[in-house]
């Protein structure tokens, strides 16, 4: 309540009070006391009315300016409770970003350990790789001398080709016209058996003759001196022959070992037929199969890879050659996330185990198998024979071994790089069944013989020796890291080759 207000009220009261008390004076001036008293009320109650009104009025400009103080204070509290409200949700925010930057901050602590055990990691492979690439270096030398004394003996050989084929004319002639020589003499030597025995059988008359008789003595020894002289000289003459004939069967001899000779250029002149190349493929194929345990997103899980190819026969041995998209040593994860490997070979319904996969030096891609050829020979499987000349014709048979396709293919040589055919496979000659190339088909020669794999859709290797320079571990032999250098090495072999045959 306003000070003023309560002063006004005070002063009334007691005024009130005041009118309201008697005193014992005479009775008219207590009437004019009272008279005088209602006059002073009447101006005490109008300054009172007027003190009022003041007070009214100074009271609602109070609480006008009370309401406006009122109002102003509630906004500034909505303000203030405002930016309380978003400096909460800022620090909320704050709170929120620090807990995510502190999360960040283990994460990149993790990947600096990862990277930093990376980067020790990454330069002993550095270090591996540049020891890789100086010998890989040394090899395309050797490889490069290699390709100038092939390039050097194909021409030769086309040479030797075109002189092959009239050497083959002239041999075949020679061999007709030395059957030709032999029938005439054997028929000249029964017909000088003829004679021999004619001969004989007339000194046997002539013996009869002189036992019985003697009395023609003279006459008879003149004959028969005439008989032993015919004797002798047929005798002569059929040692003359046997001579002859020896000379003959000689001849024979030598005649049987240049129709071998004639016999395997006609062998290796005379194409077979597709169906033929195909049915021994099919006939003589042997499995491979590899048995995994793997990471995968959730645990490990296993897995088996198969593949069917041929044996190769080389020396004493036999290969099983593989190329390696289809094991798991695919160079393109590097053996990453594997954890073990098995290895067997089924031949003639037989498993064999096997501890070491090699790698073929011909191609970082391919691989094989080895075993020895008795194996092979004991379950009666046929081995095929590396191809002496795979560029004496102009195209080459491939067998898909996965769909049962196969198809004759013209090829030349790779400009790029001749140890490699390229593979002219929209140009198929003759194809049967659902066949499309592609990388792990086996090429053969029309003789038969194997010339390699294919190692991608249009290029397959030239393999004139199955030697290795690698190999990998299996079962109780097999070595994660060691698994992970050998393929990481093999790959920097690939990317080492031209970009078309890669």
């Amino acid at each position: 309540m306003n000070r003023s207000l309560l002063l006004v009220i005070c002063d009334f009261l007691l005024l009130s009070m005041l009118a309201l008390a008697k005193f014992d004076e005479p009775e008219e001036a207590q009437q004019e006391e009272v008279t005088q008293a209602v006059q002073h009320d009447t101006l005490a109650d109008q300054d009172l009315i007027e003190v009022l009104r003041m007070s009214l009025e100074s009271e609602r400009d109070d609480r006008v300016e009370l309401a406006t103080d009122l109002e102003q204070t509630k906004k500034e509290l909505d303000e203030r409770e405002q930016a309380l409200a978003q400096k909460e949700a800022s620090l909320n925010k704050t709170q929120e970003s620090l807990s995510e930057t502190q999360k960040r901050a283990k994460e990149l602590e993790a990947q600096r350990k990862k990277l930093t055990d990376d980067t020790k990691r990454l330069e002993e492979e550095r270090k591996l790789f540049a020891q890789q690439f100086d010998e890989a270096q040394d090899r395309l030398k050797q490889a490069e001398a290699d390709r100038v004394e092939l390039a050097k003996n194909l021409g030769a050989l086309k040479e030797d080709s075109a002189s092959s084929k009239e050497k083959l004319r002239h041999l075949q002639q020679q061999v007709k016209e030395r059957e030709e020589a032999l029938a005439a003499a054997q028929a000249e030597k029964d017909r000088l058996a003829a004679q021999a025995a004619q001969a004989e059988a007339a000194k046997q008359q002539l013996s009869t003759r002189l036992e019985v008789a003697e009395a023609q003595t003279q006459v008879l020894q003149e004959s028969l001196n005439t008989a032993r002289a015919d004797v002798a000289v047929t005798r002569q003459e059929k040692e003359v022959v046997m001579q002859h004939a020896d000379k003959l069967a000689e001849g024979v001899g030598v005649l049987a070992q240049s129709t071998d000779r004639i016999a395997d250029e006609v062998k290796k002149s005379n194409p077979l037929s597709l169906n033929t190349i195909y049915q021994n493929f099919l006939k003589n194929r042997v499995r491979v199969r590899f048995d995994t345990e793997e990471n995968a997103l959730i645990g490990t899980t296993k897995g088996n890879y198969e593949v069917e190819t041929s044996l190769i026969a080389e020396g004493d041995k036999a290969y099983a050659v593989l190329h390696l998209a289809d094991t798991p040593f695919n160079l393109s994860s590097a053996g990453r996330g594997l954890l073990s490997a098995e290895g067997r070979i089924m031949i003639g319904g037989k498993a064999f185990r096997f501890k070491r996969l090699y790698f073929l030096a011909a191609d970082p891609r391919l691989a094989a198998v080895p075993l020895p050829l008795t194996v092979a020979q004991d379950n009666s499987v046929e081995t095929f024979a590396l191809a002496g000349e795979p560029l004496r014709f102009p195209e080459a048979v491939l067998v898909d071994s996965g769909n049962g396709g196969y198809g004759e293919v013209p090829f030349k040589l790779d400009p790029r790089d001749t140890r490699y055919l390229a593979m002219q496979t929209d140009l198929f000659n003759r194809i049967f069944g659902d066949f499309s190339p592609g990388t792990g088909d086996a090429v053969f020669s029309k003789t038969g013989d194997w010339i390699g794999l294919m190692i991608n859709s249009d290029a397959a290797p030239v393999i004139e020796s199955l030697a290795v320079n690698g190999s990998v571990g299996l079962g109780d032999q097999f070595n994660a890291d060691d698994t992970r250098r050998a393929l990481s090495g093999r790959a920097t072999v690939l990317k080492n080759l031209p970009s078309g045959l890669r």
